[in-house]
Order: C-alpha cells, then structure tokens, then sequence
C-alpha cells in the first residue's frame, strides 16, 4: 500500500475531525501533544533565561524532561483502560526510558559531571572527538527488545513497527542547533530539523491509525516510512552540521574542515556506528527472541471516512 496524502488529510477534508480526535486522542496527545508542550516549554526557557552555570542549565533541561514524563504517566491509566495494546507498549516503553533517562542524568549532575545517563567507557577518535556509551543508552535498548517482544505476541511485523514507532521524538524544539551566531543558515537548518522530527511524529500517528486498516493487512509501508525518515532526521544533524558552521563562522572554518577529511569522516562513521549500535542491533535480537504464538489483537479501531 502506497502512503497516500489522502489518507493523511482524510479526517479533515471528509468534516469528521471531532470524532477523529475523540476516537484518537491518546494517540494524538502521545505523538503530537506532548512533545509540542515540552518542546515549547523548553524552547522557551532557552530563549527567556539566562542561566550563570552549566548545571543549572542542565538542570533546567531535566526539570522539562521530567514535565512531559509526567504527562505522559498522568494519562497512562487512562491509556490502560482503553486497552490498545501497542499504544500502551509504546507508552510504557517510553515511561521506562525516559524515566530512566532523567534519573541517570539527576545522578549525574549530583556528582558533578556533564548529565549524559552514566558513562561506562568512551571511544576516543582523531583530535577532539569521542563517543560514549551510557547506561541509560543501554537500558533503552533491552527495554527496546523486551516492549518490542510483547508486541510480537501480535506479530512479527508488529513488533518491527514498533522499533519504527519509538524513533518518534518526545520534544519539539531547535535545540540540535543551538549555536552562538545570528547567521540564518543556522535557523534555516534548526528549522528543517524541527520540520523533520514532526513528520516522523506525524508519520507515526498514521501508522497508528491505520494499522488494522484492511488496505494495510501488515504494517511494512509504515515500518519501512518510520526507519528511512528516522535515519534520514538522526543523519541530518551530522551532515547539516558542516555547512552550518560553514555559513555561521565563515569561508575558513569549511577550508580548514576539509583539510583533514579523517576528522569529518570519523565524525559521521562514530554517529553512524551509534545510530546502529542502539537502533539496528536490536533487529535481530528482537526476531530471535520474537513470540511465535499470537495473541488476540485488542487495537483502535481503524480509520474510515464517511
């Protein structure tokens, strides 16, 4: 099945958007609703505040974070009744990460460190680049195999859709291109990437919707749409990154950048090599430890226009 824009707009040219909203809310609070509130919150805050110290900036960061995690349990046992089973997987697994997430970087910042979830070791490359991995970044990812082998209990391609489902952000805002210049690349960039990151959350919405539609018997278009645009957004920020500071800090910065092609090569092979070590690797540990005996299927109930 092709997505058609049709489908996408459907509920708003065919007049029905109230019954839309009230057979959908959950899914549209969840993938639309609150990451426009904490995004606007935090983008606020960076814009109206003016803080002396990292931590307290950090510190801020987390108290946001910890406003859309609590919007997200106060509706769980709502979400619960309503008894959709993959909605209430993925709002689950994102109780756990993003729980678990604030707490590691609390303790972080407690002991005095930069807040990134508990360092275990870090991969130095050429000059000044090093990646880390984190224990919040592991958690995520056995909570990504574990929620995505309960969607299995549906299907094998449900439990796929769901890995493609959790790439979608739980905040809207600029923050990836927070720079110290008033070029308007900067923005212009800030706001593809804004532009980017809602199109998977929209994407993710209509996959929701449509996913026991009969024109739709398995979710592959949706799962294969939410990995290309979620590779796509996660990439952007790397490769955008070069022109930016390029058009931000001037010609010399970019001829200076190219002289040394290992240092921009080893920057993309090290978030390449992130990207797939916590969204990828999970694939094949998910098939193996998939459920082979079907559960019945307790979902919403699959747009239709009238």
């Amino acid at each position: 099945m092709r997505l058609r824009e049709e489908d996408m707009l459907a509920p708003l040219r065919s007049g029905n958007l109230r019954r839309f909203l009230s057979t959908y809310r959950w899914e549209v609070w969840f993938f639309l609703g609150v990451p426009v509130i904490v995004g606007a919150v935090r983008q606020l805050v960076r814009w109206l505040v003016h803080f002396d110290s990292s931590t307290w900036y950090h510190g801020s960061d987390l108290a946001i974070g910890a406003l859309g995690l609590a919007l997200l349990a106060a509706a769980f046992p709502l979400v619960l009744r309503r008894g959709r089973q993959l909605l209430v997987l993925l709002w689950g697994f994102e109780l756990v990460t993003q729980g678990t997430s604030i707490a590691l970087k609390g303790f972080d910042l407690t002991r005095g460190e930069p807040p990134a979830g508990v360092q275990l070791f870090t991969i130095h490359t050429v000059g000044d680049l090093h990646y880390f991995s984190t224990v919040s970044a592991w958690v995520g990812v056995l909570a990504l195999v574990w929620f995505a082998r309960q969607a299995s209990r549906i299907s094998t391609a449900h439990a796929f859709l769901f890995v493609g489902l959790s790439f979608a952000t739980s905040s809207f805002s600029l923050q990836p291109f927070v720079f110290e210049s008033s070029s308007g690349y900067v923005d212009l960039f800030a706001a593809i990437y804004l532009i980017s990151a809602i199109a998977v959350n929209i994407l993710a919405l209509w996959a929701m919707v449509h996913l026991e539609s009969k024109r739709m018997a398995f979710p592959v278009t949706a799962t294969v749409g939410l990995f290309g645009m979620a590779i796509g957004k996660s990439l952007f920020g790397v490769y955008a990154l070069f022109p930016v500071l390029a058009a931000s800090y001037g010609y010399r910065l970019l001829e200076q950048l190219f002289e040394d092609w290992g240092v921009i090569s080893m920057a993309m092979l090290g978030h390449a090599l992130q990207f797939g070590l916590y969204n990828l690797l999970p694939l094949p540990l998910i098939y193996l430890v998939r459920v082979r005996r079907r559960a019945p299927v307790v979902s919403a109930p699959a747009y239709r226009e009238s």
